[in-house]
Formats: structure tokens, sequence, C-alpha cells
């Protein structure tokens, strides 16, 4: 018998079962208890997910034989390797002290940083080249992604990095990160704007996305931040389906202003809160990724990049405990299996004690570390989409 006969007969001693098969078996084993309320399970969200799956559930799905890198990207757009950014938070309240945890960071193994520039209420801390200069000592920012969030950030820090890259030999191709700049949500999280009125500071931002991308093509200016609805009630559907309202906002608004899509697609990303709700939140990111391809889709861009979203994950903070901290680094670690899983393309883990306490080196070593683990053990970064196919998450 050859060998590919065999690989064919393998099983051939059990013969296939039909959905009306497992559906006796289960009723007959639940011994009169009600199907309905032993076994699906009603979601926050709004749907029932039912006990099992099977490859006939997918079968009136469109995108299901969709390739990475292919439209709705469902799959995502990586084709070699799920490759993710491990970006960590750093508070900029000291410039030294910044500058003192971002080369730590990079050192064992972050490869984004985020500086936070946030507190209006304090004297701004990098207001002109030398402070930028000297919070960027030492750090090689032509190999990491830099992104800048908070409140004090201007158009001044574009002229920054230009000057700086300059001095250095860096060409502005070479050159990725983000200003996370979310107006809209800023008003939606605190009821108010940077002291200007909105429409002015959509204006505002309408103008740097023209001109940014000028001198930093590699650099995203629009960040619309779902962490807003995800650490403040909202459900996984709700989360997802008003970041992608607050998105496409920015993209009417701007296109009225005669940005074309194009221009400005790329300018964006998404932020969202990853929690516990472990399967749904995988589905969520491919979803977003769909969902986000359709709503550009309808803006006629003309290149197909466009209709791809740069996604950032940060694990969710409102299920972290103060009695019981080391609890919150296994909350954590599935939070962040959950978005590599879903493929996405950069995740900060807040350090175990972020919520109630200012974190130290243990808690943000342990932070980066989860995320180590994942990509140099556990080899998450292998295989690109590893959620594909499965009936579940597809379904969901």
């Amino acid at each position: 018998m050859s060998e590919n006969h065999k690989k064919n007969n393998l099983f051939s001693e059990f013969p296939q079962v039909t959905t009306q098969q497992w559906e006796e078996k289960i009723i007959a084993d639940l011994k009169g208890a009600d199907y309905e309320k032993s076994l699906v399970w009603k979601t926050l969200e709004g749907f029932k997910v039912k006990p099992y799956y099977r490859a006939e559930d997918l079968q009136t799905f469109k995108y299901i034989d969709a390739k990475p890198a292919e439209f709705p990207f469902v799959r995502g757009s990586k084709t070699i390797s799920n490759e993710w950014e491990i970006r960590e938070n750093i508070s900029v309240v000291s410039i030294e002290e910044a500058n003192k945890l971002a080369l730590d960071a990079l050192s064992k193994g972050a490869t984004s940083l985020n500086f936070v520039i946030e507190d209006e209420s304090i004297k701004r801390t990098v207001n002109s080249q030398a402070d930028f200069s000297a919070l960027l000592k030492g750090i090689a920012f032509d190999c990491i992604e830099l992104n800048f969030s908070g409140y004090q950030i201007t158009e001044d820090f574009t002229k920054y990095i230009k000057a700086e890259a300059k001095v250095r030999g860096f060409s502005k191709s070479q050159l990725r990160g983000s200003f996370r700049k979310d107006p809209l949500g800023q008003l939606i999280s605190s009821g108010r704007t940077s002291g200007e009125a909105i429409e002015q500071v959509i204006d505002e931002l309408a103008y740097q996305v023209r001109n940014v991308h000028e001198v930093l093509p590699g650099f995203r200016i629009v960040s619309v931040n779902g962490q807003y609805y995800g650490n403040n009630g909202a459900t996984v559907v709700q989360e997802l389906a008003f970041t992608l309202a607050q998105a496409n906002e920015y993209l009417a608004r701007f296109t009225a202003d005669n940005i074309k899509i194009d221009e400005l697609a790329p300018r964006m990303e998404l932020q969202f809160s990853v929690s516990g709700n472990y399967f749904m939140e995988i589905a969520k990111i491919r979803a977003a990724r769909m969902l986000w391809a359709i709503i550009t889709d309808k803006y006629k861009v003309e290149c197909n990049d466009s209709k791809v979203i740069y996604i950032s994950s940060v694990t969710t903070k409102w299920n972290k405990t103060a009695y019981d901290p080391y609890v919150n680094m296994l909350r954590a670690t599935t939070e962040a299996m959950s978005a590599i899983l879903g493929g996405t393309d950069s995740l900060i883990v807040h350090p175990f004690n972020a919520n109630f306490n200012k974190p130290n080196e243990f808690s943000r070593r342990i932070a980066r570390n989860i995320q180590n683990i994942l990509k140099e053990e556990a080899y998450l970064d292998k295989i690109v989409d590893p959620a594909a196919g499965s009936y579940y998450i597809e379904n969901l």
C-alpha cells in the first residue's frame, strides 16, 4: 500500500458524524435539561453563542477564503509573520528620568516607545529643541517606533524630530511612529478639549495631517482611542462600534475639508482596550480590520493599502485589583494573548500595580516580559493570523 493511500485512509474506520447526530447525542446526555438554558451562552453583546461550531457554519461567510493582505483584511496585512511592536509608556515629568526609563525599556525588549506628556497643570516639559534632544539622548529612533501622546503635543514636535534626525543623519523614510491626537476622544472622556472650540481643534488637526505627511511620511497623526469606551463599561461590540463611528467622523470631516482619503487613511490608527473576554477580544480586532476596510472602500480609495488600519492594543484597566495585585499579571497575560492572536500591530501591557501605585522597576519588567515570553518562548509571532479557520472565532 502506497504512503499516499495510507494517509488518505487514515480515518476511514471512523464514519462522519452529522450535525443532527451531534444534536441528538447532546439532547440525550442532557437527560431532560433545557438545551438553550444549559448550553447556549447569551452574551452581554446581545447575541447567542452555540456550544459547538462546525465547518458548515462558515459556508455563508464571503471573506472566508481571503488570504492575508487581501480585502477585507480580516486576516490582516502581514504576510511573513505575526510580528508586533512591544510598546511601553514613558511618562515625561522629568526629561532625565524619562530618558533613563526609555533606554532601560529598549535594552530589555521594547521595540516601541510612547512618551506621555499629558498634564496641563504642570509646566511643559518639552518646549525646545534642546529638551527634545535630551529626551532622545542615546535612543536610535531610526530603529524603533517613536510615539507621543498627550495634550501638550504640538506641531513643534514635527520640527524637533526633523531637526534631530538631520543631526544624526537619519532619513525621513527611516522614521516610524505617531502623535496620537484624538480631540473627539478627549471631548468624550473629559467633556472638554485643550481650551479651544472643537471645530478649531479639528481644523488644526487637519492642518497637521496635511503637513506632517510631507515631513514624516511614516508617522500617524490621528489615533482614535477606543479605550475611553472599553475602560468605562462598554461591551466588546459597543467599543468596536463607537470607535469606528468616531473614526468615520474624522474621515467625513477631513474629506469634506478636501483632504484625499488616500492621504488621510494611512495617517490614522485605532486604539482598543483588551479585556479578559478571551475569544471575543480576538474576534474584535479581526472584525475591526474588516469593518475599517469596508468603511474606507465607501470613500472610493484608490490605493488598496489605504484600506488597511494600524491597530494599537492596550490591556484594560477596569478589571485589575488592588487587593491581590499579582493576579493582575495573569489577567494581563491572557489579554495580551488575545491582542496578539487577533493580529494587533502594537501592544502595551500595563504594569500590574499601575492602577493604584506608581509602577516600579519590577512591575515594568514583568509587564514587558509578558510580551517577551509570548514572542520568544511561545512563538506567537511566527504564524500569520493563527486564529484563521477557527469555526468559533470566525463566527464571533
